[in-house]
């Protein structure tokens, strides 16, 4: 049915699709320039509507909009079988793809099951997870621990935590937390965090140093603050597990800041 001449707007109503994606069209050739009015408006005509049904029919197939270009041509030039030879290659290739895409999928999803069995089977108990834990070690070729890392234990009964598990990675995760707006470096047996200077940051390092030698009364703590900085002192036993208590704790103490 005649549908004469259109502007932009009415062409993309007509269509069913938005002004900006016909403005695409035009501007990468898949759509023909219009011709336009004496006031510059595009108008367009019957084969607008042709052509934009036949992107539609080459987008439902897959094909890219780098190839529909390419049948455009061969279709605009009445050639029925150099079409239809392009299409039959393209669907071979695009049939080709999928199987292969299943088979990978398929392969994944294994995976992924596999994974979730050494989840399900695992034997873990609440405490801080590090890079062999089972949470978050799913390397399928590679062994992991089926447990959460601990606090370490050493010979010396003095140095130990009594806090219960739960507790124990709520409070390191507010160490780490805290230290995290800090700069870490070792000091002796233990660490030195520096702060830029803040009655918060001070107030909550006091806080969780008392809250800290409750449970684990090895470790002391000291808060200097000065007009540019608020520095945490934390020391440890004199033990060679020093930096292993620490780090728990604390987290990593970067090896070349060490004194």
């Amino acid at each position: 049915m005649p549908v004469g001449s259109l502007r932009i707007s009415e062409l993309a109503e007509l269509a069913e699709v938005p002004v900006s994606t016909l403005r695409y069209y035009e501007r990468i050739g898949l759509l023909p320039s219009p011709e336009r009015s004496l006031n510059g408006y595009r108008i367009y005509d019957d084969s607008a509507i042709e052509y934009l049904a036949f992107i539609g029919r080459a987008k439902r197939m897959g094909v890219p909009l780098g190839q529909v270009s390419e049948l455009i041509e061969l279709w605009s030039t009445g050639g029925c079988r150099p079409l239809q030879e392009r299409i039959r290659s393209f669907l071979a290739d695009k049939i080709t793809e999928v199987r292969s895409q299943r088979l990978e999928l398929a392969e994944f999803e294994g995976q992924l099951e596999g994974l979730l069995g050494r989840l399900d089977n695992s034997v873990s108990s609440p405490g801080l997870c590090d890079l062999d834990c089972a949470c978050v070690h799913l390397d399928d070729d590679e062994e992991a621990v089926s447990t959460c890392y601990r606090f370490p234990t050493v010979s010396r009964g003095e140095v130990s935590c009594t806090l219960e598990d739960d507790d124990q990675a709520e409070r390191i995760d507010q160490w780490r937390t805290l230290i995290s707006h800090g700069q870490v470096e070792a000091a002796g047996h233990g660490l030195r965090v520096s702060f830029d200077r803040s009655a918060e940051i001070a107030e909550r390092a006091a806080r969780l140093g008392v809250e800290e030698v409750g449970c684990c009364s090895f470790f002391t703590f000291r808060i200097e603050i000065s007009a540019l900085a608020v520095v945490l002192h934390v020391d440890a036993p004199d033990l060679s597990e020093a930096r292993a208590l620490c780090e728990v704790v604390f987290g990593p103490i970067p090896e070349m800041e060490r004194r």
